[in-house]
């Protein structure tokens, strides 16, 4: 759950054709490609986060077309996460599923952390204010997620999420079993990302069957 991005279909492909082609004529891939492409797929954010950078400084290249560059974040994970499903499970018939989801969780949250890092310095701050503003700017944008604010404070920003949009995607697309790899496990680098200082307790997804996600922040 992070970020609205600007996707460049072409890079994507790029990415799945020259993974998918490591399978043609081998019969042992490296695990490496796995960690590479999930990672790209997985965290657009970042890069769209450097290209925010970018135009900052070329502001003469930002046309009035932007928006139609623009996705929502939960738009974003449906178009990424048929195409890493695919390089996951094809990853899994060689080296079991239990090192695929490893491989790719792992790569998933490296870049979720980056993002996060990204993600302060965009809003211009990384204190509970601005996580708050993420919240609801970037990750529950489109209605993704049903959020109950419990406590927003200097301290401690609390809420439950009792419908989620992204765990719907993936059910729809009969890849649920996966939708934590490719979604939840991004939320605790990123905030650690984000800040440092801030920790997420949270005991219970949608994504893994409970009723909702119970999400907390604390700034240590």
């Amino acid at each position: 759950m992070q970020l609205t991005a600007g996707i460049r279909p072409a890079k994507i492909g790029l990415y799945y054709a020259q993974a998918v082609s490591r399978f043609d004529g081998e019969s042992t891939p490296a695990p490496l490609p796995l960690t590479q492409t999930v990672s790209r797929l997985a965290a657009l954010e970042g890069e769209k986060g450097e290209m925010d950078r970018e135009n900052q400084h070329h502001p003469e290249d930002q046309g009035t077309d932007k928006q139609t560059l623009e996705i929502s974040h939960l738009k974003r994970r449906e178009i990424q996460a048929p195409i890493a499903t695919c390089l996951i499970k094809r990853f899994a018939m060689v080296m079991g599923q239990d090192k695929a989801v490893e491989v790719a969780t792992a790569a998933v949250q490296t870049d979720a952390m980056m993002a996060g890092k990204i993600m302060a310095e965009k809003y211009g701050g990384n204190t509970m204010k601005e996580l708050g503003r993420v919240v609801r700017e970037i990750w529950a944008e489109d209605d993704a997620m049903t959020i109950h604010v419990l406590e927003e404070t200097e301290q401690n920003l609390s809420f439950d999420v009792t419908r989620c949009r992204y765990a719907e995607l993936y059910e729809k697309a009969e890849m649920k079993e996966l939708g934590f790899c490719l979604s939840c496990c991004r939320d605790e680098p990123f905030t650690k990302g984000f800040n440092p200082r801030m920790k997420l307790l949270r005991t219970q997804t949608i994504m893994q069957g409970s009723s909702l996600c119970d999400f907390r922040f604390v700034l240590e």
